[in-house]
């Protein structure tokens, strides 16, 4: 099972991306788009999409790519992913 352990809860546009995206996964839409500047919040919205439909998912993250500083840390420790099994930041 697929839980995110956040104190934070999805605010602003979150809640409607969320809502959309996960509405497009159930009517069979292949490709969506998700887009946001840095720091906007992209990362723990599709967490949030991922939760709410329990789909096996492979996320895989390049360091640098979208980080300008090259790591996650700082930006994203304050959210937390537990599949029941391992957990991930």
């Amino acid at each position: 099972m697929f839980e995110i352990v956040s104190k934070n809860k999805p605010a602003g546009d979150q809640p409607k991306a969320i809502d959309a995206l996960v509405s497009g996964l159930k009517k069979g839409y292949e490709n969506q788009t998700l887009l946001g500047v840095t720091g906007s919040g992209k990362t723990f919205t599709i967490a949030n999409v991922i939760e709410r439909t329990q789909m096996p998912t492979l996320a895989i993250g390049v360091p640098g790519e979208t980080n300008p500083n090259g790591s996650m840390h700082g930006r994203d420790t304050k959210h937390c992913v537990s599949t029941g099994e391992e957990s991930y930041l």
